[in-house]
């Protein structure tokens, strides 16, 4: 049965550790010995995109972010949140009470709906 797998290979020049990452097919030959051939290297991928694509080749299977998640609803917010800096800039809060209050925040809130 053929496999393929990222092998990570260390090599040390100096004190200083390079890394490659060749995509490797695994076989038998005729004799039975196990051969490998290298199909890429994978050397520039990030460590994260190494990790998603040995999962994948070890046979997990991962969701698109909008497959995971339902939305139920979504409700407009923007003119609610550019009311909202009008109200601050022209200092409305202050001119409200002086320190925050629970009577403050309703005022505003109301006024935002």
């Amino acid at each position: 049965m053929a496999s393929v797998h990222i092998a990570i290979i260390a090599s040390r020049q100096g004190n200083k550790t390079y890394y490659s990452k060749p995509l490797r097919h695994s076989y038998r030959d005729a004799k039975g010995r196990v051969q490998k051939k290298t199909v890429a290297n994978l050397s520039s991928l990030s460590d994260e995109a190494i990790e998603l694509l040995q999962g994948h080749l070890k046979g997990k299977r991962y969701l698109e972010a909008e497959a995971a998640f339902e939305v139920l609803r979504s409700r407009s917010h923007g003119a609610v949140e550019a009311v909202s800096v009008a109200f601050r800039r022209l200092g409305l809060p202050a001119l409200l009470a002086a320190r925050p209050s629970r009577e403050r925040n309703l005022v505003l809130f109301f006024e935002l709906m």
